[in-house]
């Protein structure tokens, strides 16, 4: 397996809540990628948005984008730990071309 990092793009929509809920929940991300050895090299944040589909009982929520570095096999593992953030309704990780 090759060690070689690569560029990613990821697109995340927390819920709709209060700023220290989702302060949580972010440390709660940069703790993940932490320790996944990703390194996000940009962040933008697209702010809140409806959703076209309601999702687990939520109509809007809070978008951002990052621009993250990271090893192939540790995205999977992030990926798990996105699913695992409560805070996090929805996710989209894709590899930068």
């Amino acid at each position: 397996m090759s060690a070689e990092n690569r560029n990613y793009e990821m697109v995340l929509v927390f819920q709709d809540s209060g700023e220290e809920e989702l302060n949580r929940y972010q440390t709660q991300l940069n703790t993940d990628l932490e320790k996944r050895n990703i390194t996000v090299k940009s962040s933008e944040e697209w702010g809140n948005r409806n959703l076209f589909h309601e999702t687990n009982h939520h109509t809007r929520g809070k978008f951002y984008f990052y621009n993250i570095t990271a090893n192939p096999a540790n995205i999977a593992q992030i990926t798990s730990d996105i699913n695992v953030n409560a805070g996090i309704i929805k996710s989209l990780v894709t590899r930068a071309g």
